[in-house]
């Protein structure tokens, strides 16, 4: 637990404040209780301004955000990421350890001896990096063999590595969609989803409803060229799962195509870990299967998969792929020592799915708003921006680490904390944890 001056039933007290209208234009001091990201990324009242108002304003809000103890975001790691993390606390200047539910490592690869060592051999043989875009010399045998063991791992016949997942969502959606194509999008995906998408028509349906989803389809007939659906596996913020063989049938039968982002399902879902595809045995059934390497695969990177054609198409089109330099060598050999460890060493996705349970009657049997959560992730809802810093806050003093969800990463009125149960949690972390929660939630009437 952190020694701090200001203790965390007062930090609870200046969550309380009047409804005043929340300003967006800086007329002295920005107070950040009364004001939301909102107002300096989004609102209207920015486009007039100069880039120099516009950093000004943002940075004093940034700057009234430390103030307050309220800025939970870039906090500097000194060690791997995880169960017990050690962060170097912006206050002191020490060194702490934290229980750490800010992870998407779910099943810790990223510090297993094996990944390490595959990755440092990987560098000594081909060096820190690769110099070259793929389209040029990037390429290495090692990138090679990866595509062929993620189109195997995906049923799919053919798969390309992207350096980003967001580089991968956006450069695969952009080298995809035209204007006279149509994206058919759930409200909950990615960011870099939407940033895809940009270039050409887009219709969201809200989440998961499939009567919403097939009403556009119904309503979008021989309108466009094409229509590409896109939805995720594991909802990111939500936790929950897409109702994908239902989706996958709708999409069939409305002669339109579907895209996967199975980037936290990859290594959780299905019988051997291949995502939400193996969950609801359509293995294969697919169209698009998007991917990441920075999950539970422990590394960093993203790969698209699909039929050849498609693949060809994304090696001269995507301009992502093309232009950007392609993936380390030492990344293409720890996702591979990564994919055969899910094969080899089922007990770390049974650890895993222990926590997972552990953890989510926990939280239910302490009131907590979680949603329809059915993986690692689980939101708890808090509704209001200042409640969720002044959560996290309390929490940190305690030596705890999440995610504070706010906008632009949900709707307006629909923040939350996010927390992440990876396989190397240990039931007295979970326990202190979940104790700790209750005693602020309840503190800040959230529960």
């Amino acid at each position: 637990m952190l020694d701090q001056s200001e203790n965390c039933s007062s930090r609870v007290a200046t969550t309380a404040h009047d409804e005043h209208d929340r300003r967006t234009k800086a007329t002295g001091p920005i107070d950040s209780r009364h004001s939301s990201l909102h107002e300096f990324l989004v609102a209207s009242q920015q486009d007039s301004l100069a880039f120099a108002e516009r950093f000004e304003q943002l940075s004093a809000y940034v700057d009234d955000l430390v103030r307050r103890r309220h800025y939970h975001y870039r906090r500097v790691r000194t060690g791997g990421s995880a169960g017990l993390a050690r962060l170097l606390d912006r206050d002191s200047g020490r060194v702490v350890e934290v229980i750490n539910l800010a992870s998407n490592d779910y099943l810790d690869l990223s510090r297993h001896p094996a990944t390490i060592a595959a990755s440092i051999a990987a560098t000594q043989r081909y060096g820190a990096g690769t110099s070259a875009s793929p389209a040029a010399i990037g390429n290495t045998d090692l990138h090679e063999r990866l595509e062929r063991e993620l189109a195997a791992f995906t049923n799919c016949e053919a798969a390309l590595l992207y350096s980003s997942g967001f580089g991968m969502n956006c450069g695969v959606l952009s080298a995809l969609l035209r204007r006279n194509d149509l994206a058919i999008v759930d409200s909950c995906v990615h960011g870099s989803v939407m940033e895809g998408c940009r270039g050409a028509p887009m219709r969201t349906f809200a989440h998961n409803d499939l009567d919403a989803l097939e009403r556009i389809l119904v309503r979008s007939r021989s309108q466009y060229a094409n229509r590409l659906v896109v939805v995720e596996g594991v909802y990111s913020m939500d936790g929950d799962l897409a109702p994908l063989a239902d989706i996958v049938r709708l999409a069939r039968r409305h002669d339109a195509m579907l895209m996967l982002d199975e980037a936290h399902s990859t290594g959780v879902f299905g019988a051997r870990g291949r995502g939400t595809a193996e969950h609801f045995g359509i293995l294969g059934g697919v169209d698009i299967v998007a991917g990441t390497f920075s999950k539970s695969l422990g590394s960093v990177g993203g790969f698209v998969a699909g039929s050849r054609r498609l693949i060809r198409y994304l090696q001269m089109a995507s301009r992502h792929y093309v232009f950007s330099a392609s993936v380390l060598p030492s990344v293409a050999a720890s996702v591979l020592e990564a994919l055969r460890i899910l094969d080899d060493e089922p007990s770390i996705r049974e650890r895993l799915w222990r926590n997972v349970e552990y953890f989510g009657r926990g939280l239910r049997a302490l009131g907590f708003d979680i949603g329809a959560s059915a993986s690692a992730i689980f939101p708890v809802m808090v509704r209001d921006d200042l409640k969720v810093k002044a959560l996290c806050s309390c929490l940190y003093d305690d030596g705890i680490v999440v995610t504070p969800v706010v906008f632009p990463g949900v709707p307006e009125k629909q923040s939350r904390i996010r927390l992440s149960v990876t396989s190397g949690l240990e039931p007295k972390q979970m326990d202190h944890a979940l104790e700790r929660l209750a005693h602020h939630a309840k503190a800040l009437q959230i529960i």
